[in-house]
């Protein structure tokens, strides 16, 4: 298995996580599990924006949704 350090060594980009550093292929399954996400959400009917990791749901009754995620212990910040 390739380290951090030798892959920093080779020139990659690795990211700051706390004490460790996340290596370019745990950021390319993290970017893959978002897109997988999102494409299962728009299959649903949700309008969804985003890329990689990152992705914004546009639900037709914000407040609905928010408070059905709550009941589900789930965090959604709102960003209207």
């Amino acid at each position: 298995m390739t380290t951090n350090d030798e892959l920093a060594r080779r020139g990659a980009s690795v990211l700051p996580r706390g004490n460790s550093r996340a290596t370019l292929y745990e950021i390319d399954a993290l970017n893959s599990r978002g897109d997988t996400l999102r494409a299962r959400l728009v299959a649903a009917g949700l309008e969804v924006t985003g890329q990689g990791s990152r992705l914004r749901v546009f639900p037709e009754d914000p407040d609905k949704a928010w408070w059905a995620l709550y009941r589900r212990a789930c965090s959604c910040p709102s960003t209207a």
